[in-house]
């Protein structure tokens, strides 16, 4: 964390009785200490590559322990969300987007747009590249040290049916064209048009101390 601080515009900071990930495992603290929230981040910083971000749910002028999901009992001041809004800060998952892409163009890495990625190049039992369509054509990009998949997240891909071995997470995500490209031993769970989402599977309930679990069902 304190090299990506030092490298981009994103600052972190530990969000107070927020639970880690999948607390109910071992070594997992239910009781907080090791979630991040980052702090707001203006898309003005970013010129025109601030409309190639994408966004959903619209601007998101509050980090994550302004909200009631992070602790909050209170609104967040209204002077301060309108000033947020003026100058176009998001917090969030967008701050740290917003960040992490301010960090790639200030060294000259333009992420390359409109290129879905539907193979990679494999030599010698090593992948090597990817293999992109563009809007053009189909062009392959040679990797020099390795290949990384990061595009995160489950399709919702109309090519492919649902599959019940694995979860689909809770609304739309991105096509995760890794996806695509590489052969996974358990599929994700695919969204269909028309079809509504299925529930993610459920993980084992933290018991948290005083909070009585909430139970849900189908």
């Amino acid at each position: 964390m304190e090299w990506v601080e030092q490298n981009t515009p994103c600052r972190f900071f530990i969000v107070d009785g927020y639970p880690d990930y999948h607390p109910e495992h071992p070594g997992g603290r239910p009781g907080g200490g090791r979630s991040l929230d980052n702090q707001v981040f203006s898309f003005d910083q970013l010129g025109h590559w601030a409309d190639k971000i994408r966004n959903q749910s619209g601007p998101t002028p509050m980090t994550l322990s302004e909200t009631a999901s992070g602790g909050a009992t209170e609104a967040p001041d209204p002077a301060q969300v309108t000033e947020r809004l003026a100058r176009h800060a998001n917090g969030l998952g967008l701050a740290l987007v917003g960040g992490l892409l301010k960090g790639c163009l200030d060294r000259g890495i333009g992420p390359q747009l409109e290129h879905q990625a539907v193979g990679l190049i494999i030599e010698d039992g090593r992948a090597c590249g990817v293999r992109f369509d563009t809007p053009g054509d189909t062009r392959e990009v040679r990797a020099a040290r390795g290949v990384v998949l990061a595009t995160g997240g489950f399709a919702w891909d109309p090519d492919r049916p649902p599959t019940p071995e694995s979860c689909q997470p809770l609304g739309a995500s991105s096509m995760d064209s890794s996806l695509r490209a590489m052969s996974c031993r358990r599929p994700p769970a695919w969204h269909t048009a028309g079809q509504e989402a299925p529930l993610a599977r459920q993980s084992p309930l933290a018991e948290l101390p005083g909070v009585r679990p909430l139970q849900v069902t189908d």
